[in-house]
This record gives C-alpha cells, sequence and structure tokens, in this order.
C-alpha cells in the first residue's frame, strides 16, 4: 500500500512539473523558437527599471557625446539584424 501510494505521488509530481514546463514554455521573437521563460516581458522591464539606480549608482553614467554616439550606432546596427515585434 504504501508503495503504491509513493508511486501515485512520485507520478503526480512528475505530470505537474511537466505541465507547469510546458505552459512556461513562449516563443521567442527573435529566433520563433519555443523557450523555457521564467518570467514575463512586462517582469522583465520593470525588473530593469528597478536596477536601473543601482547600476548607475555603481557605474555612472558617461557624459561623452562620442561614447553616445558609438553606443547609438551599435543599437541600430542590432536593432537591423532583429524583425520588428
Amino acid at each position: 500500500m504504501r508503495n503504491l501510494l509513493k508511486s501515485i505521488t512520485t507520478r503526480a509530481l512528475i505530470t505537474l512539473g511537466l505541465l507547469t514546463v510546458g505552459l512556461s514554455c513562449a516563443v521567442n521573437p527573435v529566433t520563433g523558437k519555443k523557450e523555457l521563460m521564467l518570467m514575463s516581458e512586462q517582469q522583465e522591464i520593470a525588473l530593469g527599471i528597478q536596477s536601473d539606480p543601482e547600476v548607475v549608482a555603481s557605474f555612472g553614467l558617461y557624459e561623452s557625446p562620442a561614447i553616445q554616439a558609438f553606443i547609438s550606432d551599435k543599437g541600430s546596427q542590432n536593432g537591423r539584424c532583429f524583425p520588428p515585434q
């Protein structure tokens, strides 16, 4: 009886785990492939906004027009590599 209960519990946990992983998959807009997503896009954006002051405090801001132009150029180049969403 104990082994039967243990077997049923194990199967239920495995099934629940597989369902959780299956439902957590989303299509990556860049690759078009299904990937495991542990947080939503909105959660990622919120985390970035929340972390920004700490990153700025740690590294500072670069007030160099040359560096800003370089980063903007690289961002534009990368943007052309990915399809619009």
